[in-house]
């Protein structure tokens, strides 16, 4: 339902920037605003709007390009990697899906459908058991966990 998820963002956005509009720290600033970039573009690539998701990528990654934090390519990734997989480009999928965020099982199931898509089962069989076992409190648990078990051989 791509529009009640744009909705929920543009209701999200004003809100972000309010709690961080006074911050001391400009890094904090930063990262709202790369979040906020990074929901847009997962909403575009989901929908298949490559010139958007690509747009939204790039803003990612030039709103964090001067933070200090390891993780700060991670949304890009995930949007391109999202946008990929979308477009059956299986290859490009697994490989930014493969520097998303490690920690987010519906990425991770994302991942293993861009390598089972890619001819590589035996990689995609292995992170679909991973799946099948994640023990983490999240709200796409359950349905990752439930697709990555119908997948398994």
């Amino acid at each position: 339902d791509f529009a009640t998820a744009a909705r929920a963002i543009a209701q999200r956005t004003p809100l972000a920037r309010r709690q961080v509009a006074d911050a001391s720290d400009e890094t904090v600033k930063q990262i709202t605003e790369g979040g906020i970039a990074y929901y847009e573009g997962l909403v575009a690539a989901r929908q298949g709007d490559a010139t958007t998701a690509k747009a939204k990528a790039d803003e990612v990654r030039r709103v964090l390009a001067s933070t200090n934090d390891p993780q700060k390519e991670q949304g890009a990734h995930a949007i391109l990697g999202v946008l990929a997989l979308e477009q059956k480009n299986f290859k490009d999928a697994a490989s930014h899906l493969a520097q998303a965020n490690p920690n987010d099982v519906y990425l991770m199931y994302e991942r293993a459908l861009a390598l089972e898509g890619a001819g590589q089962s035996a990689d995609a069989q292995a992170l679909f058991r991973k799946i099948s076992q994640w023990n983490f409190n999240s709200p796409d648990v359950p349905f990752a966990r439930r697709e990555a078990l119908k997948r398994l051989h």
